[in-house]
């Protein structure tokens, strides 16, 4: 595909996507992600680079309490083999609540999911496959999370776009 045929694609699905909006302004393309084969996870401190496994997005910057209000993921897989979104089944807000009231990283959502998961050691983290041309919407801002690549023999590449995509066409 050329790059002008992959522009208009591009634009078509940002198109699409903002009749899954419930606020037709506040859609967001993160861009393209190429991540690198056979890693259990994928997301890297690009300061430190290092990778930082489980964490929380914060693109919008809200406070843990409220962070249900942020936009969510939508993320498509555009390479051709499957990709792994990993997830845990508690939201930071559940997080914030069970921890201690004195805890220092209460406003740190990824410090604050980590050290529960340390304390929770049996706390599951759940794996979906998404095959090549599917996609996910995830609350990830609210939801512990990370993408894999292990096992994969393709290069992982995705888009991300974000909105508050409400399910239903509003066009």
């Amino acid at each position: 595909m050329g790059d002008s045929a992959l522009r208009v694609a591009l634009a078509d699905l940002v198109e699409y996507c903002t009749g899954y909006c419930a606020f037709r302004d506040d859609l967001k393309v993160q861009g393209v992600a190429v991540r690198s084969l056979g890693q259990c996870t994928t997301t890297i401190d690009t300061r430190k680079n290092l990778r930082i496994g489980i964490h929380l997005d914060s693109w919008d910057r809200l406070p843990v309490s409220k962070r249900g209000a942020a936009r969510n993921r939508l993320n498509v897989n555009l390479g051709y083999g499957s990709r792994y979104f990993l997830f845990a089944t508690r939201s930071i807000m559940e997080i914030a609540e069970q921890a201690s009231s004195g805890s220092e990283l209460r406003e740190h959502p990824t410090g604050l999911a980590r050290e529960w998961l340390r304390i929770n050691p049996d706390e599951p983290i759940y794996s979906v496959t998404v095959r090549p041309g599917e996609a996910y919407i995830a609350p990830t801002e609210a939801l512990p999370h990370d993408s894999s690549t292990a096992g994969k023999v393709h290069m992982d590449i995705s888009l991300t776009i974000l909105g508050h995509f409400n399910g239903e066409l509003s066009q």
